[in-house]
């Protein structure tokens, strides 16, 4: 918490490329501290309603989101861009006490597990992140254009591509402040098999809608079709991988990152190569469809943690 404090804290002091590339890489390494922390604690919790949880967690990590972008735009509207990073970094110092005053707990298996969990695993979790957060995010606004053009007309109503585009991509953050802990809950009832069949397969024929669907209308429900089972399924796995223990669940959330920091040259090297757009929305149900079979895989492994229920 202190280590982000101050990377936030030298945006607002420094103007010099390295040291605020470095004050962002530090941020990243903040962030995946913070995380961390937040998903052992998250494992000492009733393992019946820890996909619920992992809900809760990722509606309120979404909610701190949209209220920082909101927020701070109007702030920099209001102070400027230095008063407003100024404001942020002392918010952030003010939560530093908060991790010492609440305190964190683990859980015995948590502390004991030293088998790790299923590398299948790892590979469901690389390709979700890698279709949703990676390939279909970073192209949406390309395929948009390349089918619509700059602009369109809808009911009467004209709208940019552009906004358009931000508005598809923010409700992936919608789906997972809203939806998430009701995807979770569902995860802990009908178990973990069930509901990687569900939600990959409704995945997929999402990606199939936007590859042969015309019109605008068809486009955006498929795009928020998808990112609402890309909530279900990185809640679903999330859940499953804290039951593995820290050292797991750390090349858990490795594994999603590489994912979705690679899946953009692919879904770019498609652009480049001239095919249809819809390729790209065809690469992403490959990756799903190996993302699936991983999932699969991975809940049919015996790794000597206690299964949970299905």
């Amino acid at each position: 918490m202190g280590l982000g404090a101050a990377t936030t804290l030298a945006y607002a002091l420094f103007d010099s490329f390295a040291i605020l590339l470095a004050a962002r890489l530090a941020w990243g390494l903040s962030w995946s501290f913070i995380r961390h922390a937040s998903v052992t604690n998250l494992a000492a919790t009733d393992p019946a309603a820890r996909g619920q949880m992992m809900g809760f967690y990722s509606a309120l990590s979404r909610t701190g989101g949209i209220a920082g972008i909101v927020l701070g735009e109007l702030m920099f509207d209001i102070f400027g861009f230095e008063a407003t990073f100024l404001l942020l970094a002392l918010v952030s110092a003010l939560a530093v006490p908060m991790p010492l005053r609440v305190g964190f707990t683990t859980s015995e298996h948590w502390r004991t597990a030293k088998e790790g969990g299923p590398n299948a695993l790892l590979i469901a979790g690389l390709c979700v992140s890698a279709v949703g957060p990676g390939l279909v995010m970073s192209t949406l606004g390309f395929v948009l254009m390349d089918r619509f053009g700059e602009s369109l007309t809808v009911a009467g109503l004209a709208i940019g591509i552009a906004t358009l585009n931000g508005l598809l991509l923010g409700s992936r953050w919608i789906f997972d402040t809203a939806c998430g802990p009701l995807f979770g809950a569902l995860a802990d009832r009908y178990g973990m098999r069930r509901s990687a069949s569900l939600f990959f397969t409704s995945g997929l024929l999402a990606l199939a809608a936007l590859i042969v669907g015309d019109g605008v209308l068809i486009l955006s429900a498929g795009i928020l079709w998808f990112f609402a089972s890309g909530t279900g399924l990185q809640v679903m796995l999330a859940g499953e991988a804290s039951r593995h223990g820290s050292g797991y669940y750390a090349r858990f959330a490795t594994a999603g990152d590489v994912g979705a920091a690679a899946s953009p040259l692919i879904g770019w090297s498609v652009v480049q190569a001239a095919m249809p757009n819809g390729a790209v929305f065809g690469a992403g149900g490959l990756l799903y469809v190996a993302g699936f079979a991983a999932a699969l895989a991975a809940f049919r492994t015996k790794t000597g943690v206690p299964e949970h229920p299905d």
